[in-house]
């Protein structure tokens, strides 16, 4: 979750003098941070389907640059992550311009995930982890959603997906242009009856 978001929701309650230290900010100043260690990175079998199902898991990754306070800025910089798992030894991963559970079109480009881990990994990652390979800006991860798919085109520059999640659902294409990824909804997800009727 983003910064005043956590400190609203009484998540972030202790100084973190490591921060402060790397922002080099003033004692003063210090009265937003916390005592958030680095995000454990769990197995990814804990999010898995009994049933072998494919997963997926949209995330928002965001990062500070060294000099800038904290909580009271927006980020630096940020993306999405769009990672599926579909029993590979690897997941498929792409890395979006824009979050993919509220707009119907994006771009993006795609690399392997080696570390299934990567599945479930949310929270504050330190320089130099495993989720954040810069050398000093801090990130953070934010799982937007999460659930199972079904991977229904396989092909090396083209894939089409039907993601079942709360907030990511329906059809959609990844199709590759050259460098890049058009990431585009195809087919909304179909409407689910409620004790009223159909919604």
């Amino acid at each position: 979750m983003r910064f005043l978001e956590a400190r609203n929701r009484g998540l972030w309650a202790k100084r973190n003098r490591l921060f402060v230290a790397s922002f080099g900010m003033k004692k003063s100043d210090d009265l937003e941070w916390i005592d958030l260690p680095a995000a454990p990175l769990r197995n990814a079998a804990q999010a898995g389907a009994a049933d072998g199902a494919a997963r997926f898991v949209l995330q928002y990754h965001y990062f500070r640059k060294r000099g800038e306070k904290p909580v009271r800025g927006g980020p630096t910089t940020w993306h999405w992550d769009l990672r599926l798992d579909t029993g590979r030894d690897y997941l498929l991963h792409w890395v979006l311009d824009a979050d993919i559970s509220v707009t119907d079109r994006t771009v993006g480009y795609y690399k392997e995930d080696e570390d299934k881990r990567a599945l479930t990994a949310e929270g504050f990652f330190p320089p130099g982890s495993y989720m954040n390979p810069t050398k000093d800006t801090p990130s953070f991860v934010e799982i937007v959603d999460a659930g199972r798919c079904e991977l229904m085109v396989d092909e090396p520059d083209f894939k089409k997906v039907e993601f079942r999640g709360e907030k990511l659902r329906g059809v959609w294409i990844l199709d590759r242009k050259n460098d890049n990824w058009l990431v585009a909804r195809t087919q909304a997800a179909p409407r689910t009856a409620s004790k009223g009727g159909t919604t």
